[in-house]
């Protein structure tokens, strides 16, 4: 349940980085402080992954406050935490070979399903919970299990669990470091390459065997020698002591550092005091200490986990550092540290992507573009003799000879490194280039002489490596053009291996945002990296890439931006260093939708320090309605049905006697602004339950004056459907209230305004936030989960688990399909939650089975009477990439656009496929489709 499980361990199992019988290298190391996106998952501080293929399975795992949960969200997929192990498993075929050890710290939240795996290689080799907890492992043919071990740990209780493989025959499987099963029939074959924590990743379970908890950590390690259990199990430690620093900024062995770059780390976690080593020799900070400090011992005791150096990094100078912790009096133990690296910035940087060009002829296979493309040279930049990785060409029948380079951009050039040409035979042929000519161009039209060079001649060996450097002398230049004067032999034939551009950074770059961001926060600061001899910066900054105006001039390479909420933004900044202007690259991001208001994970089980679900939230414990917020025992939140984190809001309401209205309201100390950033709506996330009483959903808000607004829902019958449902409403439903000075939000089920019996339920809240939807801006998808949705015919002919509303779910992973589609139109209807629309684009995705299923035609019907019309027609037409003769792959969107002319908004929309790829027969039942998109703007 939380990181104390660590304390109470500790003394039995001890980190192996500090002493152990094997030599064990962490390989994957996570104890979820990291952040998780989707199911990309960003490494936290201390934590490992050589691999760099750790990720969560499917996007409804959780990441929150150092644990991993799984929920079993949408009920029926995978869900699990997971990498890639093809480095040690032979590409997915067998571990023969290598030691390796599995662990996790997980403790059990809820029952889970059957056979539900804690942790899982490929369904081959596992602990996971079955009828007690059971171990086990398979050979490809011979099953070793034990079903039975031990009844499995009840909900709430927190475990260490392993699995050691000796890398050839024995398995030994553990829980808190005992042994309580041994598999001997070797090592686990036809797995998959996938090695996860929770629901496996493997094709003959798909769904089912979900298991539901917290991981507090999770490892996996390969080892040499005997495994001692005592000793060299990593968690739940870690690889490195809590006592050392860790997360060092600049990361190890990082390059390309800024060389005012100030050190920083993160302090042990029992260090009153740190000493800094700093210097260019290892040996020197590896072994200095206090009595020796060798020169590199910078800062002694030092209170801050920042030193900022007193000189400037020396260009492309390795640096090493080390941290040691000093502990409190009365022993102030030293902690030595380990010993990091980073390499400075370069004082030039080589140019990518040149394109070369020559108006000689040049010979079959020997073209200018070998010049730049690397042919020929190795790891040591030594050349090859081979012909056919050089240029080689004769004079051309008018003017001089040239071979030009042109760049992506314009460059300050700071030098080219030129091999010449370099067969074994150039001692005597002398095909290479002795005498040219330089010119730069900033257009490729008009050009300038930098000068006469003489280039040195090959050797002819194979370790051959540059031996001319043109200095040039940072230039601004888009084209470079060398004019040929001479060769070193008298055949008529000029050649060179290679030629290398270096330049000097002048413009601005590295964005932050980084382009093509998403989810920016409104409140975000913009910063890039700056030239290098920027005196300052001219900021660019608008939604029109075609037409941005300056937004500011700054000294700093930072800018604070007024921001909107869901727009797509583009800028630049040019950089001025007092002589030049260096234009800078366009990017783009786009800001977040929603900022949050209450995403319900906060909220603890700790009455005493009024943390409390219910202890903010006031229901009708206070108000007198028949509103009752949380459970009545801990945990007080909803740890299963959650919509987004690790919890909901639990909300019963009671409207069968008096006051027939039940209200839960969060009152603010200091009014809330939901008015910056051009917000424009509410939105809150709720789900019911097929048990409750129809009644309505309503939110009420208030001001600091006292004005109130209600809303209500306009599905009377939302309370009744057991699946997350997004209630998106506009501002100006709630007229009359400033809502620039929030004091109370009310959610309430009844009418509080003239209430009449009703009756009970239980819903759930989530994800209450302000924003503006990005269709209110630029064109984008206006569905999503929760939009009231219908099949067409809807009639139910669609299996339970591939429904209508999985079509526009933002999940490619799960499919609508319907059986009427294999013979007559069928499809969607959809009254998108933002509200009126103007639709003029739509996407479709295939589904992952039978291409004959994937909808060919498609017609797109409008109506502003509610999701069951009448329709206007909008559009109809051939879903080009589905009908093409080759099928269309599996999870993947319409490449050719779906586009047509509507400048008329609807509240509701009706998509039909009539045709579907066929023939029908067998497999070709039915139509389905992964995902819908309709594409439009928010009406006016």
């Amino acid at each position: 349940m939380s990181k104390q499980f660590v304390c109470a361990v500790c003394s039995i199992l001890l980190g192996a980085a500090l002493a152990g019988a094997a030599e064990v290298t962490p390989v994957v190391y996570v104890d979820f402080v990291g952040t998780l996106s989707g199911t990309s998952y960003k490494l936290g501080p201390r934590e490992i992954d050589t691999t760099g293929s750790f990720a969560a399975h499917n996007g409804t795992e959780v990441v929150f406050a150092g644990l991993g949960v799984l929920t079993n969200a949408d009920g029926s997929n995978q869900e699990s935490f997971e990498f890639d192990a093809s480095a040690f498993n032979r590409n997915a075929t067998e571990f023969t070979g290598t030691a390796f050890v599995v662990e996790a710290v997980f403790t059990r939240t809820d029952a889970g399903g059957a056979m539900a795996p804690i942790m899982d290689l490929g369904g081959q080799c596992f602990i996971r919970f079955h009828d007690g907890l059971s171990a086990g492992t398979w050979n490809g043919s011979t099953e070793v299990a034990n079903n039975n071990i031990e009844p499995s740990p009840a909900v709430g209780q927190t475990h260490h669990y392993a699995i050691v493989y000796d890398g050839a025959q024995t398995i030994d499987y553990y829980k808190d470091g005992v042994r309580i099963f041994q598999s001997d029939n070797g090592s686990p074959k036809e797995i998959t390459r996938w090695i996860s924590w929770g629901n496996i990743r493997h094709a003959s379970v798909n769904g089912g065997r979900q298991l539901i908890g917290e991981y507090e950590s999770v490892a996996f390690s390969t080892f040499t020698g005997t495994f001692d259990p005592d000793k060299d199990f990593i968690l739940p430690e870690g690889p490195v002591s809590r006592a050392l620093a860790y997360a060092p900024t600049p990361a190890d062995e990082v390059t390309d550092v800024l060389r005012d770059t100030i050190l920083s780390w993160m302090p042990g976690e029992f260090a009153v005091a740190h000493d800094v080593y700093l210097g260019t020799s290892w040996d020197d900070v590896n072994d200095a200490d206090r009595s020796d400090p060798r020169g590199v011992l910078v800062s002694r005791a030092q209170a801050g986990t920042t030193y900022d150096p007193a000189e400037l990094f020396e260009f492309g100078q390795t640096y090493y550092w080390r941290i040691d912790e000093v502990n409190a009096a009365p022993d102030n133990t030293i902690f030595k540290g380990s010993v990091w690296s980073f390499t400075a910035e370069p004082l030039a940087y080589p140019i990518a992507g040149i394109i070369a060009t020559s108006n000689g002829a040049s010979q079959a296979g020997s073209g200018p573009e070998n010049t730049v493309n690397g042919s020929g040279l190795n790891d040591l930049d030594q050349h090859s003799t081979n012909s056919s990785h050089m240029w080689q060409a004769g004079v051309p029948t008018e003017g001089p000879l040239w071979i030009q380079y042109e760049f992506d951009r314009v460059y300050q050039l700071h030098e080219s490194l030129v091999w010449n040409h370099n067969t074994q035979f150039e001692p005597l042929l002398g095909f290479g280039v002795k005498d040219v000519t330089v010119e730069y161009s900033l257009d490729g039209i008009d050009w300038t002489a930098l000068g006469d060079v003489e280039l040195a001649r090959a050797t002819g060996a194979t370790t051959y490596t540059y031996n001319t450097i043109v200095d040039l002398g940072g230039v601004a230049a888009k084209y470079v053009r060398l004019l040929v004067n001479s060769a070193f032999g008298g055949t008529g034939q000029f050649g060179l291996s290679e030629v290398r551009f270096t330049f000097i950074p002048a413009h601005a770059r590295q964005p932050e945002p980084a382009a093509g961001a998403v989810e920016v926060d409104v409140d975000a600061t913009l910063t890039w990296r700056a030239g290098r001899e920027a005196v300052s910066h001219e900021v660019y900054l608008g939604t029109d890439p075609a037409s941005l105006t300056p937004a500011a001039t700054v000294s700093q390479a930072s800018f604070v931006p007024d921001l909107v909420f869901g727009n797509v933004y583009y800028w630049k900044v040019d950089a001025d260093d007092g002589d030049v202007v260096w234009n800078g690259d366009l990017w783009s991001f786009t800001t977040a939708e929603y900022a949050t208001i209450d995403d319900i994970e906060s909220y603890t089980d700790d009455i005493d320090a009024g943390q409390a679900v219910f202890q903010t939230w006031i229901d009708g414990w206070t108000n007198n309605t028949g509103s009752l917020v949380g459970y009545a025992q801990s945990p007080f939140a909803e740890k299963t049905t959650v919509h987004g984190g690790r919890q909901a809001m639990p909300l019963e309401y009671d409207n069968t006697k008096g006051p027939f209205y039940s209200e839960a309201s969060r009152t603010w100390a200091t009014p809330q602004d939901w008015a910056g950033h051009d917000a424009r709506t509410l939105r809150l996330y709720f789900y019911g339950a097929e048990t409750n009483a129809a009644d309505t959903l309503y939110v009420a808000v208030e001001d600091s004056t006292g004005a109130v607004a209600v809303v209500t829902h306009p599905n009377p019958e939302a309370l009744t459907v057991a699946a997350w449902q997004a209630w998106t409403i506009p501002y100006s439903e709630l007229a009359g209230v400033n809502m620039a000075r929030v004091k109370t939000m009310y959610v309430g089920v009844g009418n509080r305004n003239a209430p009449t019996a009703g009756g009970s339920g239980l819903i759930f809240l989530d994800d209450i936030g302000f924003g503006t939807p990005l269709a209110y801006h630029v064109p984008a998808d206006v569905t999503g989960p929760g939009d009231l949705v219908q099949g067409v015919p809807n009639d139910g002919d669609w299996p339970a688990a591939e429904t209508p509303d999985l079509a526009i779910d933002n999940n490619v992973a799960t499919k609508f399909l319907h059986f009427k589609g294999a013979g007559e139109p069928s499809g969607i209807r959809v009254t998108p939650a933002v509200g009126p629309t103007v639709v003029a684009a739509l996407t479709l995705t295939t589904a992952n089975d039978t291409p004959g299923r994937d909808p060919i035609t498609f017609e797109l019907y409008g109506s502003n009477e509610g999701i069951d019309g009448p329709y206007t027609l909008i559009a109809a037409g051939e879903v080009a990439d589905f009908a093409a003769e080759a099928e269309w792959p599996r999870f993947t969107m319409n490449a050719t656009p779906i586009t047509f002319e509507n400048n008329v908004a609807y509240t509701s929309y009706q998509l039909l496929f009539p045709d579907i790829r066929g023939p029908v027969g067998g497999s070709v039942n039915s139509m389905q489709i992964a995902e819908i998109e309709l594409i439009g703007v928010v009406a006016p």
